[in-house]
């Protein structure tokens, strides 16, 4: 042979074999009987060729990619976000926390001022717990990725495609949110910020990743954003686990690495609920099967 240029070709074995075998339907055969009147029996082979054979005169040197495990997947999505640019927490951000409380605290009062006052706050803490129009990943974002990272699949092109739509969802959530465009809907603008500002960024963060880890099973998960929220930790003994256990496996591996990464928050008890009421109706935009 002439040593011109060497050919890699990345196919899955599996879409090949099963094309080869429809179109070629009565060239190849599927199985691996054959006749024993054939005077092939007695050297072993067989009648018809099969789609192996046909491949092993296309590719000489057939190699299989190791699957993603588990720790591979998380690697692999961590890395994404490294090559992106992760960034320290930024300031504006810690601080949001102690705003919404003082916000909260305005609740109580009656008068229109103060309720003006709380609107406000409101809208300060969700200004800064959004990004900015050029989306800067930090350090929750990475965590949170890494962990649902192997509950999406096991190939490459699933993990990317979760990593790029996390990206894109935060960057619409954060544009509306900011008002960093015209002809956004007041509305949806306001009620996305009294979601916001319920929630601390890293609830943020795990629920999207979370919603979007649900949303790209082959299995569709009816379950709401506040069972979701309050879902029982792996090994808890109790009467939400017992709901776990009666679903889908895929689901229950995605819940089970919700569980096992969140955190209590006593300044945003309830802002896993409020992050998953936000984000869980967006990511199930995002799958080929219908939007539950």
């Amino acid at each position: 042979s002439f040593r011109l240029f060497v050919v890699f070709v990345a196919v899955d074995a599996r879409w090949v074999t099963q094309a080869l075998q429809v179109v070629f339907d009565k060239q190849l055969q599927t199985g691996t009987s054959y006749t024993e009147a054939s005077p092939l029996a007695a050297s072993g082979a067989h009648d018809r060729a099969t789609a192996n054979d046909y491949m092993e005169k296309i590719f000489q040197i057939p190699y299989w990619v190791r699957p993603l495990d588990a720790a591979s997947a998380g690697g692999f999505v961590a890395k994404l976000a490294e090559d992106f640019g992760v960034e320290r927490i930024a300031p504006a951000l810690a601080e949001s926390a102690e705003v919404a409380v003082r916000s909260k605290a305005l609740t109580t009062q009656t008068s229109p001022a103060l309720a003006s006052e709380k609107d406000n706050a409101v809208d300060d803490a969700a200004s800064s717990l959004a990004r900015a129009e050029k989306l800067k990943l930090v350090e929750a974002d990475s965590l949170a990725l890494a962990a649902l990272a192997p509950t999406v699949g096991s190939s490459p092109r699933r993990m990317k495609r979760f990593f790029n739509t996390y990206l894109l969802i935060q960057t619409i959530v954060s544009v509306i949110v900011r008002g960093e465009v015209d002809g956004i809907d007041l509305g949806v603008q306001r009620e996305f910020r009294d979601m916001i500002g319920g929630c601390s960024f890293e609830q943020q963060t795990l629920a999207l990743a979370t919603s979007l880890a649900l949303a790209m099973q082959d299995d569709a998960c009816p379950w709401t954003a506040k069972q979701v929220a309050n879902s029982p930790k792996a090994g808890e003994s109790s009467t939400g686990r017992s709901e776990i256990i009666k679903l889908p496996k895929s689901v229950r591996d995605v819940l089970d690495a919700f569980s096992r990464v969140r955190k209590a928050d006593d300044v945003f008890p309830d802002g896993l609920e409020n992050a998953f009421k936000l984000f869980m109706p967006i990511a199930n935009r995002y799958g080929f099967r219908d939007a539950v």
